[in-house]
């Protein structure tokens, strides 16, 4: 996913960028930042999401960017359909601060063809919207606001907590989500004139954002009397909370299905809190005894791409597709198969190495290829270098065999720091990088890629061995090593 990045002269022009589409199909943002002292060197940044696709699916989205002049910017951006999700973010320098946040969430605007906001970004990062197509921006602005939790229930929790009165903590928590429930929909309220399918979707948003960390937090309990307590709660108390709205909006939803999937894997851990891993064929069954139609299909999707991770995850998504009806989740699943699936054409990848050379995919023909993706700062990727070596040992002087080290960040001083400090990489890798792209990348991008460490086999012949291979680090690299043989003999 290529970052647009478009700059205009406001004052000598007071045109408009359109990116991919005409003015009648765009959504126009316009505005201003407040703080002089960045009022030349800001971007304005915007992801729009596809198909109401997460933020961390680089596949589904879109990042267009604008420097402002004289503290001022104006970006027209393509409407995607009749509802979509944007981000809102700010750089400067080498940093990007979403613009708003809920409860550690990175907060997504609701727009409509046709909108023209006027945007005023404080120093602060607070906004105010005004124009056409505002009163829902201020909408889901106040939603968003109202999430809080005080700095006092915050410590009574904390309290609670540390005297592993958990009981207690359940007995708080509930009446706040109820609460902040009820404050999100009374903000609904106060909107009357909103569109009725916009209400519908915001209405829907607002049940996922208030649930959505309670619901995750069942999915990491590690401590056994903890675990002990929250089975409890849930088979005596989860009936108490407030339903999920099922209206006509239900599965476009940018937060609902996503809490829809953590309440589903939250419920299958606690069934089964002796075990480790949840296969996922165990969570499919029960998504699709839970829900129905559209709903059910984007939670399937959902829970597809957080199982990205799993060694076979895309033999699970064919059979996932194969009992989809005919919508959005279903075409969104059908093409990350066809970029993924075993066989399939690898991405024709151009990435340069140090010393500027473009390496190309078919630079590498009738070679089995191992790419490592990282970035520099990451924790896990650290201990890549580590569990490649006995793969890498394994096929020492083998010229069939090439190993790739592939940076993923889009500064090359980034990338220079990271190899300077010999924690990423090995000798023996083809050192190459995405810069400036970055993690927008369209090699990244095309494989769905958004946590690292990654891997990717690809075959000889140019083609997708698996984009998700088995990790080496903490079993000798023994199925890795078993994969890269019976790619030598195909």
């Amino acid at each position: 996913m290529k970052s647009k990045i478009y700059s205009f002269l406001i004052a000598l022009l007071g045109s408009i960028i359109v990116c991919h589409a005409s003015i009648r199909d765009s959504v126009i943002i316009q505005g201003t930042f407040t703080d002089s002292t960045i009022a030349n060197t800001a971007l304005f940044e915007v992801a729009v999401m596809q198909n109401n696709a997460k933020m961390a699916w680089p596949s589904y989205s879109e990042v267009y960017q604008v420097k402002a002049v004289d503290g001022q910017f104006r970006l027209a951006i393509p409407s995607e359909s009749d509802l979509f999700y944007v981000s809102l973010a700010k750089g400067v320098g080498d940093s990007r601060d979403k613009l708003l946040y809920y409860v550690g969430q990175e907060a997504v605007f609701l727009f409509q063809p046709g909108d023209n906001i006027t945007l005023k970004i404080n120093k602060d990062n607070s906004l105010r919207f005004s124009g056409k197509g505002s009163e829902k921006m201020n909408c889901q602005q106040k939603i968003y606001e109202s999430g809080a939790i005080t700095p006092a229930f915050q410590s009574r929790l904390t309290e609670l907590h540390n005297m592993h009165d958990f009981q207690g903590i359940y007995r708080c928590i509930i009446p706040f989500l109820k609460n902040s429930l009820q404050a999100k929909l009374d903000i609904i309220q106060s909107y009357p004139s909103l569109d009725s399918i916009v209400r519908d979707r915001i209405v829907a948003d607002c049940y996922g954002l208030t649930f959505h960390q309670f619901y995750k937090d069942f999915t990491f309990l590690s401590n056994p009397e903890q675990k002990i307590h929250a089975q409890i709660f849930w088979n005596n108390k989860l009936s108490s909370l407030p339903k999920y709205p099922v209206n006509s909006q239900s599965s476009s939803s940018y937060y609902l299905p996503q809490t829809l999937y953590n309440l589903a894997l939250a419920e299958l851990r606690l069934r089964n809190s002796h075990r480790k891993d949840i296969p996922y064929n165990d969570l499919y069954e029960l998504i699709k005894s839970k829900y129905s139609e559209e709903l059910r299909d984007q939670i399937s999707l959902i829970s597809l791409f957080e199982y990205t991770n799993r060694t076979g995850i895309v033999d699970n998504a064919q059979k996932v597709l194969d009992e989809m009806g005919f919508n959005r989740s279903q075409k969104m699943l059908e093409e990350w198969i066809g970029k993924t699936k075993t066989g399939n054409p690898a991405y024709d990848f151009h990435l340069k190495n140090e010393k500027g050379q473009v390496l190309k995919l078919k630079d590498f023909k009738g070679k089995v290829l191992i790419l490592d993706f990282w970035f520099y700062g990451c924790f896990g990727c650290r201990f890549m270098p580590a569990g490649l070596r006995p793969v890498v040992d394994a096929f020492k002087g083998n010229k069939n065999v090439v190993f790739l080290s592939v940076n993923v960040d889009d500064l090359q001083r980034r990338w220079q720091a990271g190899l300077k400090s010999g924690d990423y990489t090995l000798k023996e890798q083809i050192e190459i990088s995405t810069a400036p792209e970055g993690f927008q990348h369209p090699l990244l991008k095309h494989y769905n890629y958004k946590a690292f460490p990654q891997l990717l086999v690809i075959g000889k012949d140019g083609k997708n061995i698996s984009s998700n291979p088995p990790d080496p680090r903490g079993n000798s690299g023994e199925k890795l090593i078993a994969m890269i043989k019976e790619a030598l003999v195909q």
